[in-house]
Formats: structure tokens, sequence, C-alpha cells
């Protein structure tokens, strides 16, 4: 059987009770042990409970050049 990926058993867990079947009947259909369904929700449970990752985006960066730190010396009166 093909590796799940983290996405697969999120929507397994997910899929579970409304399925209507017990742990023990849903896990023998598609063929993992209780153990391994246990494992993983508490695996999606602890995920859950860390802070996701947030995507950042940076701003152009600006070259620095003789001038612009001659001038930022004069702003902050630094010579």
């Amino acid at each position: 059987m093909a590796k799940r990926s983290h996405q697969d058993w999120a929507a397994l867990i997910r899929q579970q009770p409304a399925s209507g079947l017990t742990i023990t009947a849903f896990c023998r259909q598609h063929k993992f042990s209780i153990s391994t369904f246990y494992a993983r929700k508490a695996n999606k449970d602890k995920i859950k409970a860390v802070m996701p990752f947030a995507k950042a985006t940076l701003a152009p960066t600006t070259a620095v050049t003789p001038q612009t730190q001659l001038c930022d010396a004069q702003l902050l009166d630094v010579n």
C-alpha cells in the first residue's frame, strides 16, 4: 500500500465520525491498525496546538552606497 500523506491522514481522521462506523470498523475498512489511527490523531492534535507558520513577504532591499551611508550619518549627526 502506498504511504499516506499528512493530508490523507487529516482527511481520514475527519471522515471517521461522519462515517457512522466505530473506529475499529473504520480502521478495518481502510486497512490500517487502530493504534496507527490513534497515533496519527494524537500527532494531528499536537500539530494543531503548535502555532502555525505564517507566510511572510519581504520588501525589496535597497542597495547601500557610500552616498546613502553619508546621508544617514548626517541625519544622525554622527561624524
